[in-house]
């Protein structure tokens, strides 16, 4: 079910709820049949256990006359006979007593079988049944109260519209939590169905313990099961938080006034059609209303939600190719209008708020909307953003649960309104860490579509396999084409370049911010990663391959994006004397084990005391040469020039010192916490 749909309340919506409201109550008939076909298999378990304990006590019998002669006064041929007797007397009773064992644990089997399958199986029916019966029958009820008001409120000469609205507010969010609490409760139901399985399977092995060859395969599924379980409940909860977001983001959004959905060249929505007699208007009846905008064409279909299996079959559509539309004042009606078509019918609609009587009026006459659902960031967008990820760097990268703990709401949304304005956040030095680090995360979830785009994610749902763990299924070539050039906009791919060197650079200090690479693609897949329809299976889907394909981007920047984060070395100008400044871009320095990318945007850096000049003249891509790491000394102050430069006072410790590959007189280090680079004549090794 496309939760996005419930705004809109249309037959797709319906016909959806119909179907798993269907679905749900076939569950309910079918644990009824799995728990009569369970009753069969401990009625016969209990006969079966009932003959085997005669069986035993039959040959129980069989041997205890031997057992009980004596070897007095007999000769020794007799002595062993009687000895050879007994054992096989013995035998028998031992074997009865194992079968009298065996049967015991089996009626214990099926006494907690009972307890922990059957009893647990008839509890969620019993759940199932009463939501069904329940729930679905007061929403309905609502249903059917909130349309009969809209009707009633139109019918007046003058409709309070504010009411109205307010009204439709209200039954949209109950529409929203009846259609998430419809789905939950069959996800939810599927889990713990599974577990009861799985418990009965449990005691089921404390029973069969002469299957122990097979016991070994069986733990080892049962745990990959377990574990795949977990990760069910785990994107549930997730969803659940998504789908939360998404219905406040709804409210919030310019749509819920009007009333009008517009997707694929489609404006779809409710309005009144005039059934006349002699040209009068006599009745008005609930349409759904589809205009495609290329061909004009409009379909009005009978239909009413409170009652959607009586509506929308029993009558015909009317249809045609829009010709004008003009504003109607002689019904004595508000938010009227009149439709020509070019085969000749004239249509008298009545739309359901003023706003939503202008987006019909403006649809119909063949303009376009200014707000496209489709707007992505832009470049003021992009620097804006770009500085609170550098305001963040440079003191919050070892705030512990950075990106997990919220900050401050109402600063947030100061700082945020920053963004939406198209101002530029002022003072972002005195903005704290939790609320840089939260309106980072608000901003991107707030864009229009993902940064990642929604065709994107739309391959990511489309080619997840679930026999797959990670994203390796997915060729890096295919991931590198999707994020290429001309298939994401060049603002996205900038932004998505930041962005996984800022999240390197806060997984690099998760010993002090807790925030390893698994806890950061956890909270920010949500945030990269959503999908176009909001149904409970996509959000799960993006809840999962989301975080997945995140940590791969982390771990695969420079080949996924290797325009952004790598470009061939500019020949080194010798012939330049010691003073001349030469321009460059930003260089990426790696390390060795690809782990720490350090971007540099320095233009140029020059220091005293003999010390030698780098020229750059390109973007360059260095690599942090093999050696033993070593700590160094600093023996000058020195300021930083450029952002991967350090600024240190004398007599400061260096640690983690690298010499940099094809770079004379340079070398890379940490100094408080921070890594850059260091002029080689300024430090002195220990």
């Amino acid at each position: 079910v496309d939760y996005n749909a419930c705004l809109l309340d249309g037959p797709d919506l319906r016909g959806a709820l119909l179907d798993q409201e269907r679905m749900l109550d076939d569950s309910v008939k079918s644990m009824k049949r799995v728990i009569d076909s369970f009753n069969r298999v401990r009625e016969t378990g209990l006969s079966h256990s009932e003959a085997l304990l005669a069986f035993g006590r039959a040959i129980s019998e069989l041997g205890a006359g031997s057992s009980d002669s004596t070897d007095a006064g007999k000769p020794s041929s007799s002595v062993g006979a009687l000895k050879a007797e007994r054992e096989m007397a013995s035998f028998f009773v031992q074997l009865s007593q194992d079968l009298e064992y065996i049967e015991e644990a089996r009626r214990r089997w099926l006494a907690n079988s009972q307890r922990l399958f059957v009893d647990e199986l008839n509890s969620q029916r019993a759940k199932i049944k009463a939501f069904l019966s329940d729930t679905r029958r007061e929403y309905y009820e609502e249903t059917r109260r909130f349309y009969h008001n809209q009707e009633r409120a139109l019918a007046k000469a003058a409709p309070q519209e504010r009411d109205m609205d307010v009204e439709r507010i209200e039954y949209f969010g109950r529409t929203y939590e009846y259609v998430k609490a419809l789905q939950f409760r069959q996800a939810m139901n599927k889990s713990r169905f599974f577990e009861i399985i799985a418990s009965l399977q449990s005691v089921w092995k404390c029973f069969y313990q002469e299957c122990n060859d097979n016991l070994g395969d069986r733990e080892q599924q049962m745990h990959h099961m377990n574990k795949s379980v977990m990760l069910f409940n785990s994107s549930v909860e997730s969803a659940e938080k998504e789908l939360d977001e998404n219905k406040q983001q709804l409210l919030s959004s310019q749509l819920l006034p009007a009333s009008l959905r517009t997707s694929s060249g489609q404006h779809e929505g409710y309005l009144l059609l005039a059934q006349k007699k002699l040209g009068i208007p006599t009745s008005w009846q609930r349409c759904y209303c589809t205009l495609t905008l290329e061909s004009r064409h409009i379909s009005l279909q009978p239909y009413s939600p409170a009652n959607p299996a009586g509506s929308s079959a029993a009558a015909a559509p009317i249809s045609g190719v829009v010709s004008s539309v003009t504003e109607d004042t002689s019904s004595g009606r508000k938010f009227t209008f009149e439709v020509a078509t070019i085969e000749g019918r004239s249509l008298l609609l009545q739309a359901y708020s003023n706003s939503n009587f202008r987006a019909w009026v403006q649809a119909l006459s063949g303009q376009r909307g200014s707000v496209s659902d489709e707007q992505l960031p832009g470049q003021a967008d992009a620097d804006r953003l770009i500085a609170c990820l550098r305001a963040l760097e440079s003191r919050g990268l070892q705030e512990e649960g950075l990106y997990r703990v919220e900050g401050q709401n109402r600063e947030v949304e100061e700082l945020l309104q920053s963004f939406v304005l198209g101002g530029s956040p002022s003072n972002l030095e005195t903005v704290g860490e939790r609320v840089l680090s939260t309106c980072i995360k608000r901003y991107l979830k707030r864009l229009p579509q993902p940064l990642l785009t929604f065709d994107f994610v739309e391959y990511l749902i489309n080619s997840s396999d679930p026999a797959n763990d990670s994203q390796s299924h997915r060729p890096l070539a295919k991931l590198r084409d999707r994020l290429s050039t001309d298939k994401l906009p060049a603002v996205n791919r900038r932004l998505l370049a930041e962005l996984l060197q800022h999240l390197r650079r806060v997984a690099d200090q998760s010993a002090a911010n807790r925030m390893p690479a698994d806890n950061l693609a956890m909270v920010f897949a949500p945030t990269l990663c959503w999908p176009r329809q909001m149904n409970l299976q996509s959000v799960q889907l993006c809840a999962v391959e989301g975080k997945q394909l995140l940590l791969l981007l982390m771990q695969k920047a420079e080949e996924l994006l290797p325009d952004l984060f790598q470009s061939e070395a500019s020949p080194t100008d010798d012939a330049a004397s010691p003073s001349s400044d030469v321009e460059s871009r930003a260089p990426v320095l790696r390390q060795a084990s690809g782990d720490d990318i350090i971007e540099s945007a320095n233009k140029s850096s020059s220091f005293g005391r003999g010390g030698s000049r780098l020229h750059r003249a390109g973007q360059l891509a260095f690599s942090l040469a093999d050696g033993p790491r070593c700590c160094a000394k600093t023996l000058y102050p020195c300021r930083a020039d450029a952002e991967g430069d350090l600024s240190f006072n004398a007599d400061e410790l260096v640690y983690d010192v690298h010499r940099i590959d094809g770079v004379e007189g340079w070398c890379c280090g940490v100094i408080g916490g921070r890594r850059g680079i260091i002029p080689l004549n300024y430090v002195q090794m220990l």
